[in-house]
């Protein structure tokens, strides 16, 4: 991913001030914490989730900051391994230094699916509520953002009680 790729994404999105803080907010709690603290990739994080799948020491669970889901959304390699992952981490250490923490955000908050064909919280805002993405109410935001965690499994038509939920743990 070049920063030429990641401008180009920004000039046709939902600005942050265009989306609900309920959305934006809870997206960086539920999806990466540390995110306004690291420099696009969490090591604590993927030292833990190397060590848990090397190991098998529990439930596995995901390290990719943002920033990273932002890589992997643009340049469409999803490919389970260590090389992938290497060169995520380097190139969204690359990110972090053209971009902001907004820019970021708000990329990631347009070009993530969130199932049923649907991309970014614009479209699924529309798709899901009928409604803009700034006037989400803080149950409408939260699934959303269960979506944009596995938008299959927390399918509101096809999984409405794994959807709901979801959303009441995100509250």
């Amino acid at each position: 991913i070049s920063a030429i790729t990641m401008d180009e994404k920004l000039k046709s999105c939902y600005s942050l001030t265009e989306i609900s803080e309920y959305l934006s907010q809870g997206i960086v709690a539920v999806e990466d914490k540390e995110f306004y603290d690291h420099a696009g990739v969490n090591f604590r994080r993927t030292l833990m989730a190397a060590f848990n799948h090397i190991f098998k020491m529990g439930d596995s669970f995901g390290a990719s900051t943002i920033t990273q889901q932002v890589i992997k959304n643009i340049s469409g390699d999803n490919e389970h391994t260590a090389k992938r992952k290497l060169s995520e981490i380097f190139r969204a250490m690359r990110i972090e230094e053209s971009h902001t923490k907004d820019e970021i955000l708000e990329l990631y908050l347009n070009i993530q699916p969130l199932g049923e064909n649907v991309i970014g919280v614009g479209m699924g805002a529309l798709h899901y509520f009928g409604k803009e993405p700034s006037e989400l109410s803080p149950e409408e935001a939260a699934v959303l953002i269960a979506l944009a965690n596995a938008p299959s499994l927390y399918s509101p038509y096809n999984n409405p009680e794994k959807c709901t939920a979801k959303r009441n743990t995100i509250l």
